[in-house]
């Protein structure tokens, strides 16, 4: 079964800023910025926004309210099919650390972040190109 993961770009208009996570130093590719995820879990293969609302749910403690995928589908590392959703309204605030692994989130301005991962760049590629 090919593996597959979410991942999700909270975009925040008012100050045109996305937020990523800071990996910890236990956690894979530490010390890298990157968007939130997570896997897709096999009952959610058919419908890929029960794991986007999930996920969000366990890690942000919010309710996404507006999105849209972003395509194409990118290549994680590790095999990963990366499925990508802007969110542009959520419920809830977002705390300051990702509620299930600890890591450190922070807004970070859409049009100088340079991720050094090259899916993370190509992700980040998609989500500017989706803001009009």
């Amino acid at each position: 079964m090919e593996k597959k993961a979410v991942v999700y770009i909270f975009y925040d208009k008012n100050t045109d800023k996305f937020l990523v996570e800071n990996r910890t130093k236990d956690q894979f590719l530490a010390g890298e910025k990157l968007f939130p995820g997570g896997k897709v879990e096999q009952n959610e293969l058919n419908d890929l926004t029960k794991t986007l609302i999930r996920e969000a749910k366990e890690e942000l403690g919010v309710t996404i309210t507006k999105y849209v995928e972003l395509n194409p589908v990118i290549t994680g590392l590790g095999g990963f099919r990366l499925y990508c959703f802007l969110v542009t309204s959520w419920s809830g605030r977002i705390p300051k650390i990702v509620l299930d692994k600890g890591s450190v989130l922070e807004w970070i301005d859409r049009k100088t972040f340079v991720p050094n991962l090259k899916p993370v760049r190509k992700i980040l590629k998609l989500a500017n190109n989706s803001i009009v």
